[in-house]
């Protein structure tokens, strides 16, 4: 049998294996090219070479060859091991692309399992919120890298440097962290309650998940360390798409000029200002669409 044909089809399978890392993914846009998995593509396809040569040793009887195959199968899967395990090549939007679709692998077996504890339940529900905020959270930081560069080495992330006190836990409680202003998801009760008036727009950071904003003709609401906040609708935005409340301007801006593709961004009025953002879906019904 002739060794081009044994390349073509060790190339080929470790082309598909990389494909099939992705079939366990919950949605198309989660979808990224991954640096990580083309490494891991290429171990395991120096490994599936090693293997297929050792049982068709038969078929192939240039000695030669054959050592060079081997050899070069198991710098090959050196290699790859090496930069998949030390990350050395990975950087900020690498690491995301490879870490969108390693989320989502959570998102879709948290979602779909069949449980019976409730507190099983309730960990996989609170799984596939914190996964969708971060896959949602990621997206936004790509394109924002991507079309505005990274931030300073200054930019205030809410985490204290200072070292942790002792306190009492309502205390501990009453603690602002940046955590908290990432918006949580809205229930229908709570929009109810916060939002009267028909004619609503809403945020959502997955195409099946509770919206984190909704806005009417008359305000909007997000939910923020477990409080309703309602936001007025910014005067100089006649398309209903930027909001504010004291200390925060909230913004929708489309991804495109057709679809349902936003970008939902905080402009916190700290100091240093304060941006976080959030890739997701802007959809409206028809009476304010």
């Amino acid at each position: 049998m002739s060794y081009w044909r044994f390349f073509a089809m060790i190339i080929t399978s470790t082309i598909v294996m990389y494909g099939l890392m992705y079939a366990n993914s919950y949605a198309l846009e989660h979808l990224y090219f991954s640096e990580s998995r083309v490494y891991m593509a290429l171990y395991m396809g120096a490994m599936m070479a090693v293997i297929m040569l050792a049982f068709m040793l038969g078929m192939y009887a240039n000695r030669t060859v054959n050592i060079a195959i081997f050899v070069g199968s198991a710098v090959i899967f050196v290699g790859a091991i090496y930069l998949f395990r030390s990350q050395d090549t990975i950087q900020d939007r690498s690491w995301m692309r490879a870490m969108i679709p390693h989320h989502s692998i959570a998102v879709l077996t948290s979602s779909r399992a069949n449980f019976t504890d409730p507190r099983v339940a309730k960990l996989a529900s609170d799984i596939v919120t914190a996964q969708n905020r971060e896959i949602s959270e990621m997206r936004f930081l790509i394109e924002d890298i991507t079309e505005n560069g990274e931030a300073e080495a200054g930019f205030p992330t809410g985490e204290n440097s200072e070292p942790a006190s002792i306190e009492t836990l309502a205390v501990a409680l009453e603690t602002p962290e940046i955590a908290g202003i990432r918006p949580a998801p809205l229930k229908a009760e709570e929009i109810q309650r916060a939002l009267s008036d028909a004619g609503k727009c809403e945020f959502s950071r997955a195409v099946d998940a509770d919206p984190v904003l909704v806005a009417s003709d008359t305000g909007a609401v997000i939910k923020v360390s477990g409080s309703l906040i309602r936001l007025d609708i910014s005067p100089d935005n006649a398309a209903g798409q930027a909001f504010s409340a004291d200390g925060v301007n909230v913004e929708i801006r489309p991804d495109s000029d057709d679809g349902e593709g936003a970008n939902l961004i905080f402009d916190l009025q700290t100091e240093p200002p304060l941006r976080i953002g959030f890739n997701g879906y802007w959809t409206c019904n028809s009476a304010n669409g």
